[in-house]
């Protein structure tokens, strides 16, 4: 029996990014794996259950998901928690896996395996570290370029981002893999007014608008759809507020001043559950994302599976994963924004258009799909 080890600490923070990634997978790797694998799950200790795979409990409410929740506020304590539980895993970890899956950039040093598959989602913080935090920035330049070494194969969730991965890591094309994400489409789908109005009521929902969804942090072009959203009509406005729903992010002192001085129009709501959230989708008028740049970007496959019509950025990995299903606006252009949303408001047979080739579009998007192609890779390199 071949036994594989995966790092699941992403899956004790919120289900976002990264811990979204790796719940959506694992969780139906593990229905699917026959009797000659075995798993054992990394949470700062091993164990053989996943912890937060029942719908109804909270990976965040356990002692260790909790311990994180702290440490993440602090930064020295976080960097002294690391340490401390690699010290504690080289003393008490002497067995050597058959695979170790790191599905979180930086694989470990203190578990021991013949294999690593590593998942890089983008290659942000490196090309890109004005849109992280200085914490953040400083932990990966220290672990991340001297640990990815160890991999023998890599993950990845687009084809935009092995390119880079292959030109700034100098990594051969053989030695990556696409596995593109996915969505869950009993959840994410078209809803009616009446199913989803319990979600409308709690959050006192506008009978129309705009919406964004994601973290509220730089990388997101906020500030300039919120420029593009300011300078529309009065008359827009007020039949289309700006919704914008996701987790509160880091670095958007300025995005929550103009929030605050545009509260008649523009309204934050957080985060929110995996079904109000489809609820939320399906309820907008148009979703728009105009992030800088992403390795994969859920959020706007989301919207169609809700049929909701689409304005995305055009860079990055959007237009690999959006294929001809959206609108394309140049996230640096205001100006752009603006005119693409007036554009896509004023032509009902175009939101129409797009809402039907998103629904088609999104069914090569599943993370069953996905989770059967990391097992596939596994079995093959563990078969070599």
């Amino acid at each position: 029996m071949k036994k594989i080890v995966v790092d699941m600490i992403p899956l004790l923070s919120k289900r976002t990014g990264v811990g979204r990634y790796l719940y959506e997978n694992i969780t139906r790797i593990s229905k699917i794996t026959n009797d000659n694998y075995s798993f054992v799950y990394w949470y700062g200790y091993y164990s053989s259950k996943i912890i937060g795979i029942e719908s109804n409990s909270n990976p965040q409410n356990s002692l260790i998901g909790y311990t994180k929740k702290v440490l993440d506020r602090f930064t020295l304590l976080k960097r002294i928690a690391r340490k401390a539980t690699r010290v504690s895993a080289k003393i008490r970890g002497n067995e050597v896996y058959d695979l170790y899956w790191q599905p979180n950039f930086i694989p470990e040093s203190h578990i021991k395996s013949k294999l690593t598959v590593t998942t890089v989602h983008d290659l942000s913080f490196h090309l890109h570290p004005q849109w992280h935090p200085k914490e953040r920035i400083e932990y990966f330049t220290q672990n991340f370029f001297d640990n990815i070494k160890r991999s023998d194969h890599i993950i990845t969730v687009s084809k935009y981002i092995k390119q880079e991965i292959i030109d700034t890591l100098n990594i051969e094309a053989d030695k990556i893999s696409v596995i593109y994400n996915g969505i869950d489409q009993e959840i994410y789908k078209e809803y009616s007014d009446d199913e989803s109005k319990t979600t409308a009521d709690k959050f006192n929902l506008p009978n129309k608008y705009i919406l964004f969804v994601g973290s509220i942090e730089p990388r997101k072009n906020l500030i300039n759809l919120l420029r593009a959203y300011i300078n529309l009509p009065e008359s827009i406005k007020n039949k289309y507020p700006l919704l914008l729903v996701g987790y509160k992010g880091w670095g958007n002192d300025e995005i929550y001043s103009i929030i605050k001085k545009n509260k008649s129009h523009i309204y934050y709501v957080g985060y929110v559950n995996d079904l109000e959230l489809a609820h939320i989708y399906s309820r907008a008028s148009l979703f728009i994302y105009p992030s800088y740049y992403e390795g994969f970007g859920i959020p706007p496959i989301e919207a169609m599976a809700c049929a909701t019509p689409v304005i995305v950025s055009n860079k990055t990995s959007l237009p690999e994963v959006c294929g001809d299903c959206a609108l394309y606006i140049e996230p640096d252009n205001p100006d752009d924004i603006r005119e693409k949303i007036l554009y896509i408001l004023n032509d009902k047979s175009l939101q129409q258009n797009l809402r039907e080739k998103g629904k088609k579009w999104i069914s090569r998007y599943s993370w069953d799909k996905s989770a059967k192609e990391h097992m596939i890779l596994f079995e093959r390199l563990l078969s070599q």
